[in-house]
Formats: C-alpha cells, sequence, structure tokens
C-alpha cells in the first residue's frame, strides 16, 4: 500500500501545482473557474479501492501482489 500512498501523493501534488498555475491564467486572462475538487476526490477514492480490492501493484502502477488468483 506505500507505493499507492504515494501515487496519491504525487496526484495531490500535482492537483495543487497545475491548480495554482491555471488559477494564476484564469485571473490574468479573466476567465471564470469551474468546481473540479470532486473529480480529485473520485480519483483518490477510486484508487485506495482498487488498491484494497484488486491488486496493490497495479493500483500504483508497479510490481505487486495481487489479490486475485488469476491462475
Amino acid at each position: 500500500m506505500e507505493l499507492v500512498y504515494i501515487v496519491i501523493a504525487l496526484a495531490l501534488l500535482q492537483f495543487f501545482i497545475f491548480g495554482g498555475a491555471v488559477g494564476w491564467a484564469r485571473v490574468k486572462y479573466n476567465v471564470t473557474a469551474p468546481t473540479s475538487i470532486g473529480t480529485i476526490i473520485a480519483f483518490i477514492l477510486l484508487i485506495l479501492e482498487f488498491a484494497i480490492f484488486v491488486a496493490v501493484g497495479l493500483g500504483a502502477w508497479g510490481k505487486g501482489s495481487s489479490h486475485i488468483d488469476l491462475d
């Protein structure tokens, strides 16, 4: 699960960096902003659910043990 937490942390970091850059551009060019916080919340919940119920390694895009025997 540690890899999943790292992926989530990197996704949140990217979200805030891109959000800041987009926010700056919206102020500069006077563009109204749509609500997008639900997107990141859905992403976090879905990646955690996938890692718990399907495969930890696949949830973090790396090698890991699967909770489902595919053989």
